[in-house]
């Protein structure tokens, strides 16, 4: 069975090459899949924005991540692959570090670092997302003058750049950049860094607003696609989302976001939990700046009797919110929310611990739990 990680995408059908929007979208969720599955990542929604803000490119609100896909000036042509794989990086780093601080850049250059591990591996995707080969002997065909001369300057300079890593002096592997000192080279990291923070709408309340602004209006313009349509030979099931659906609660099993009127959801069928009293509302789901890992499946506790009903909210010990009880972490201050030891297990082949009793493989190796 397909492992989905990112559960549904949604794309802005009002713009040129919608389709292909889509295709972005589902390919680099799928590129990056290796990665959210070594951290236990599960994104509820990937999204296409086209804010108005030239330099805003991403945003991450909790339950979805939005992505620019296209330039501010050329609505009909889209960015790069790289840079889109960097912004989702990006995204996904804040999962961990809420700020852009040394913390924040240097966990983002270890995820950068494993994408290029990932990549130089071979990987290109899964399926019906990885690059395709034309039958024969596994290279284009009736190739342009033009092109063959790139190629021929790319490889040039890739043997050029081998020859200076191999190289002695300059640090790590021999590698010196050329033309530049280390002072120059640390400043135009800097501006680097400076230029992807003012792209990001988590950089700071005007532009989390603003963003979030953005990825409201992209929204009511916007196509979903359910990850689950892409099992079947790749059949694709569309809804369109209206304005007037908002986001009011979790899935408890697959952390999808359902309007209030949708009594089961959409993806799993789980019903709808009962709000109690006292319990903090549904839509503080989106309150959090991260991604949730996917939630475990509640049971009562094996040591209490049998008829216990599961508890229905958490404290966080932290600064004592209450969040429900399928939160993996607070909605304010992001603390874990503690395992209950006696309705979990230990995984003997890699030692994970926090497995629910619900389920017979380990959530992080998938090793068979040896009891019943």
């Amino acid at each position: 069975m397909v492992e989905n990680l990112v559960l549904s995408f949604e794309h802005l059908e009002v713009r040129p090459h919608a389709d292909q929007a889509l295709g972005i979208l589902q390919r680099v969720a799928s590129l990056l899949k290796p990665i959210m599955r070594k951290h236990g990542w599960k994104l509820p929604v990937l999204a296409e924005f086209f804010p108005d803000n030239p330099s805003l490119q991403d945003i991450g609100q909790g339950e979805k991540i939005c992505l620019r896909l296209r330039p501010a000036r050329a609505a009909d042509t889209f960015r790069e692959e790289t840079e889109l794989l960097d912004t989702m990086l990006h995204e996904l780093t804040h999962n961990v570090h809420g700020s852009h601080d040394e913390a924040f850049w240097k966990f983002h250059a270890q995820l950068q670092n494993e994408y290029e591990v990932l990549r130089h591996s071979g990987y290109a995707g899964e399926g019906f997302f990885a690059p395709g080969r034309r039958l024969g002997v596994g290279v284009s065909h009736n190739i342009p003058v033009h092109q063959v001369r790139l190629g021929a300057l790319d490889a040039a300079e890739k043997r050029i750049q081998k020859t200076e890593i191999m190289g002695s002096g300059g640090g790590l592997g021999g590698w010196k950049a050329p033309g530049f000192t280390p002072r120059e080279l640390s400043a135009r990291a800097a501006e680097r860094r400076a230029q992807e923070e003012r792209g990001c709408g988590n950089s700071d309340v005007g532009a989390q607003s603003l963003a979030i602004k953005e990825a409201r209006k992209a929204r009511a313009e916007s196509a979903s696609t359910g990850a689950a349509g892409l099992q079947n030979g790749g059949v694709i099931t569309t809804a369109i989302i209206g304005p007037k659906d908002q986001v009011k609660w979790a899935c408890p099993s697959c952390t999808l976001i359902n309007s209030a009127s949708q009594r089961n959801c959409k993806l799993c069928e789980t019903r709808q939990p009962d709000q109690e009293p006292g319990e903090p509302s549904r839509s503080s789901y989106a309150s959090s700046s991260k991604i949730r890992n996917p939630p475990q499946q509640d049971q009562s506790t094996l040591a209490g009797p049998q008829n216990n009903p599961r508890p229905d909210s958490w404290k966080c010990s932290v600064c004592t919110l209450l969040n429900e009880f399928s939160f993996l972490q607070c909605a304010i201050c992001m603390t874990r929310r503690p395992f209950d030891q006696s309705s979990t297990w230990v995984c003997l082949a890699c030692d994970a611990s926090g497995n629910l009793h619900d389920f017979w493989s380990c959530r992080k190796c998938g090793a068979i739990k040896p009891f019943s």
